[in-house]
């Protein structure tokens, strides 16, 4: 498409659209939790053309939780999870956390 910017993510992480709301809080005590937007992936939903998710993950902007590591939380809505692995997607730009529910 002539003009368009695959760089912007902005419009999938609208609350609107696929994102849900979301705090991350380092695993540290007392860590002041940080808000944000996220797009959850729940265990068996489709990823791409044909793979499912086999656990729960939540992809996310950098910018917004640029240090996000194992051990840390995130809470969306009243569910908290805690995640395991972070992977870096593609430019850098997007993270996946890999997620195990707490609650």
């Amino acid at each position: 498409m002539p003009g368009a910017d695959f760089t912007d993510v902005d419009p999938f992480f609208d609350v609107a659209e696929f994102g849900s709301a979301a705090t991350w809080q380092r695993k540290q005590p007392g860590a002041a939790a940080v808000a944000g937007v996220v797009i959850i992936d729940a265990p068996g939903q489709l990823l791409l053309e044909g793979i499912a998710s086999t656990e729960w993950s939540a992809l996310y902007r950098v910018a917004q939780w640029p240090s996000v590591a194992a051990g840390d939380r995130v809470t969306v809505g009243t569910t908290i999870y805690e995640a395991r692995e972070v992977l870096a997607l593609d430019d850098g730009l997007l993270a996946r956390a890999m997620l195990r529910r707490m609650n």
